[in-house]
């Protein structure tokens, strides 16, 4: 495992910056899609109201991230960047790389997708 001591967290921490700011970005393109506008014909209101339920996904997911992110250079901040969460081992640089707001190492979030995936299943079975 790498070391968070070998890790150049100012990469990292200018990678969260941007990506907070993107959801940021978005978020507000979304509100915008979402203002309710009152119509006659009832054909648009139902297509307006679909396109309301798809911009309200996207703000969910840009929220969602955007608190991810935030979580991730608050454990910057607490110098407990690059620890998993669950078993408190690093995770691994090519993760950071490619997720800089991970919270969990590999083996774990391999584990918690498994569990997920199982328990959809017997939701499914139910």
């Amino acid at each position: 495992m790498t070391s968070t001591m070998n890790l150049n967290l100012d990469l990292y921490k200018a990678a969260l910056l941007k990506r907070a700011a993107e959801c940021r970005n978005d978020l507000e393109d979304v509100r915008k899609d979402v203002a309710i506008e009152n119509t006659a014909e009832v054909m648009e209101q139902g297509i307006r109201a679909a396109d309301r339920e798809v911009a309200m996904e996207r703000m969910e997911t840009a929220y969602r991230q955007l608190r991810q992110v935030e979580s991730a250079l608050s454990r910057m901040e607490r110098d407990e960047y690059g620890i998993c969460l669950k078993c408190e081992d690093d995770i691994g640089q090519k993760r950071l790389d490619a997720l800089p707001w991970a919270v969990l190492c590999v083996a774990c979030q391999e584990t918690a997708e498994r569990l997920r995936g199982s328990g959809a299943a017997l939701r499914r079975a139910a």
